[in-house]
């Protein structure tokens, strides 16, 4: 929790010093992202593939005082996705993964030109799976959270009679994530254990039609490999019977959205 107290504590106080050239101005839209996850075992072979389309609603609020501005955003997709993995025992297995990936953020940047700015921030990333049972394959219940810094670049690179684009580019650096599975009908308990930091980088293009001031229009890609966790202890009514562990995967998303400015 220190993290984000840190990040109210910057932005209550950059905002208590601002004059009165400082605006706010407000955002709101919405997007449809292609996610793809995949694990794989310590040998580099697919264990799952989950992919498919989750549309979602996102909220920006920015506060700007001379070159310096804070910003805080919140995000939600959510969408069923279709799951290809394998039994304990090698037997192949489809069905669908109820998903909702969530995220709320600060970010802090200050303009170095009249074109490029650099950026810093937090952010906090929540992910659910909901792996549905089919047949005699009971379900799990996963949740996913995990506290990133950020840091990038941001550039104004093309101006056009009808439109300007700006493209950003940020490096993710992850904590572990906190990790809690709950099997259904009971098959085990539930288990809490975490992965690996990680790595991600994260690329966006926005357009400003000229012609529509109050619309931008994106389009970014997201990117982050996270390393095998260790063994935890699996029980079963407080008893152990085993270990689990999640493997090492991989999240990506290309994702298309449309945000209106207040």
């Amino acid at each position: 929790m220190k993290p984000f107290l840190f990040a109210i504590s910057l932005g209550a106080g950059f905002l208590a010093s601002a004059s009165a050239c400082a605006e706010w101005q407000y955002s709101a839209g919405g997007g449809l992202r292609y996610v793809r996850m995949t694990e794989s075992d310590n040998g580099g072979r697919q264990l799952v593939r989950e992919h498919g389309w989750l549309p979602g609603l996102s909220l920006n609020a920015t506060h700007r005082r001379d070159a310096w501005s804070i910003g805080v955003s919140g995000e939600i997709y959510g969408a069923d996705l279709n799951y290809d993995g394998r039994l304990q025992n090698g037997v192949s297995f489809w069905t669908d993964t109820a998903t909702t990936q969530g995220r709320i953020a600060t970010e802090l940047s200050r303009k170095l030109t009249e074109n490029t700015s650099v950026l810093g921030g937090l952010e906090y990333d929540e992910w659910h799976r909901h792996v549905l049972g089919r047949g005699t394959v009971a379900g799990v219940n996963e949740r996913y959270s995990s506290w990133r810094l950020r840091a990038g670049v941001a550039t104004t690179a093309i101006r056009m009679s009808a439109a300007s684009f700006t493209f950003k580019g940020m490096m993710i650096f992850a904590r572990p994530e906190r990790l809690r599975v709950h099997f259904e009908n009971q098959l085990y308990d539930d288990a809490r254990f975490s992965t690996k930091p990680a790595i991600g980088l994260r690329l966006g293009m926005t357009a400003f039609p000229r012609a529509l001031p109050n619309l931008s229009f994106g389009l970014d890609l997201d990117w982050m490999r996270i390393r095998r966790s260790d063994d935890g202890t699996l029980y079963k009514d407080g008893i152990p019977t085993g270990t689990v562990a999640q493997p090492e995967h991989q999240r990506s998303a290309l994702g298309f959205h449309a945000d209106y400015r207040f």
